[in-house]
């Protein structure tokens, strides 16, 4: 295919010539689209040793770091990009931007928050940032804000579903069911085959004892093994006849969801202990 062919003609040049920096920046611009990081990262980082301070490598580099999980490197790229005061605006806020993700993936939320801020700052207009200083705050616990991040994500970018999944955690961690049943389906019109979103609303059904709705959406669920669809139609049945409160406990597994999709696990752990304190039998925190 093309991309097979791109790679040999870029390999080729840089057999007859390994400082092209055009070919280097070329064959690694190929795997980043192929999805191939760990072939794409190094043609990026021989770009800069050809021309240290090449804004593009920096910037691709940058999000391969965060993606492959190499924070270190991501913050001293970052570094590299906020310290040249001949940035625009736009590529300051990339670089903050690297920098607020580093930093949350390593669970210091208080640098995050800082460092997302500084992004939102540096270009008002950066969807991307406001909504991952929004989910910053909604780790802190400080959910007004994350709304408010939340909402003007979806100001800039009205069909950024992941956005409007989160405002539906964030609603019920308020209480606000009827607008955290709003959002789930303004992503239903979005995506009418989203599984996430029904697995988020059988929850807020749970929580609400509406246990025959919460039993269609848990139906609805197709990217799930039949052993959790099981579990969740279980944990119904333990609803109904228990008279236990599910509330609470729902309510933190929605945020459990929403922590592991940030691949923040050990937030993710921590929402769905608390699951379990509220209800030791809650089989859904236990998967």
């Amino acid at each position: 295919n093309r991309f097979d062919k791109a790679i040999d003609e870029h390999s080729k040049a840089l057999e007859i010539d390994s400082t092209s920096l055009g070919a280097r920046l070329d064959l690694g611009e190929v795997y980043y689209r192929l999805g191939n990081l760990d072939q794409a990262i190094p043609q990026f980082e021989a770009a800069l040793k050809l021309e240290s301070g090449h804004l593009g490598a920096l910037l691709r580099l940058g999000e391969l770091y965060i993606r492959s999980g190499r924070y270190d490197d991501a913050i001293k790229i970052a570094n590299s990009i906020i310290s040249n005061s001949n940035n625009p605006p736009q590529v300051l806020a990339q670089g903050y931007h690297f920098l607020g993700h580093a930093y949350a993936q390593r669970g210091n939320f208080i640098q995050a928050v800082e460092n997302f801020q500084k992004v939102v700052k540096s270009n008002e207009q950066f969807a991307l940032g406001h909504f991952n200083l929004g989910l910053a705050y909604s780790a802190q616990g400080n959910f007004d804000q994350a709304l408010e991040e939340l909402k003007t994500t979806l100001k800039l970018d009205p069909k950024q579903t992941g956005a409007l999944l989160n405002l539906a955690i964030i609603y019920q961690q308020k209480g606000d069911d009827a607008n955290a049943i709003l959002s789930c389906e303004a992503v239903l019109k979005l995506e009418p085959k989203n599984s996430l979103v029904h697995s988020i609303l059988s929850n807020i059904y749970i929580s609400q004892k509406a246990f025959d709705k919460a039993t269609e959406q848990v139906e609805l669920i197709t990217a799930e093994a039949d052993e959790f669809r099981k579990a969740r139609l279980q944990l119904i049945e333990n609803y109904k006849t228990s008279g236990t409160n599910p509330r609470e406990p729902m309510a933190h597994l929605n945020l459990a969801i929403m922590y592991l999709f940030q691949n923040w696990n050990d937030q993710a752990i921590s929402e769905c202990q608390k699951a379990l304190q509220s209800n030791p039998d809650n089989l859904i925190a236990y998967n």
